[in-house]
């Protein structure tokens, strides 16, 4: 609220045109504070998850925030359409979290045991060898021996590419130096298996 009250041009400076007429549409300044902080952070974090920030690639009003037909929070930018949730409380958070047709083959279950690899989806480009390495973690994690289990993976790339690598759990896979990106190629299959 001090920010606002000291630059009353702030909202302009952060807020699509869209966003600004909806902004001045609160009857209350809780409302519009509240309003205001939530996208700001919402921008923010999704600069940060794009790995530019707020600069001279990318500014606030270009990232614009929009409800859906269903009420929820939605950033839709140059191909992205990603799902964010605000929360307004004493203090804010913003997450975003882009939809990834990928991300349901970053949940394994193996040997009852629940493996998660949505982490790795936040990387630009990996390896089949730094999926393998993950995937060791992950099991000596949960209390497996990464040395009993194998892996496959294909990828097709945006350019029509396929990449393939398996083995064992932790070796170097074939095509091990390929990279893909987990969030715009297409993982056609991943499978842990044990040896």
């Amino acid at each position: 609220m001090d920010t606002v009250q000291r630059q009353p041009r702030f909202p302009e400076r952060i807020l699509s045109e869209q966003e600004l007429e909806r902004y001045h549409n609160y009857t209350t300044e809780r409302r519009r504070i509240e309003f205001l902080a939530g996208r700001f952070a919402v921008k923010e974090a999704f600069s940060k998850a794009l790995g530019t920030g707020i600069g001279k690639k990318i500014t606030f009003k270009q990232i614009h925030c929009e409800n859906d037909a269903r009420g929820k929070p939605t950033i839709q930018m140059a191909g992205y359409h990603v799902h964010v949730s605000i929360t307004h409380t004493e203090h804010y958070e913003a997450k975003a979290q882009e939809e990834n047709p990928n991300s349901q083959h970053f949940k394994k279950n193996v040997d009852d045991k629940e493996l998660d690899f949505t982490d790795i989806l936040s990387k630009d480009k990996i390896t089949a060898k730094e999926l393998s390495d993950k995937i060791a973690n992950e099991l000596s994690a949960n209390g497996l021996d990464p040395k009993e289990y194998s892996f496959t993976l294909k990828v097709t790339t945006k350019d029509g590419g396929t990449i393939q690598g398996d083995g064992k759990v932790g070796e170097v896979p074939n095509n091990q130096s390929m990279e893909f990106n987990p969030s715009k190629d297409k993982i056609t299959e991943f499978e842990i298996t044990k040896s």
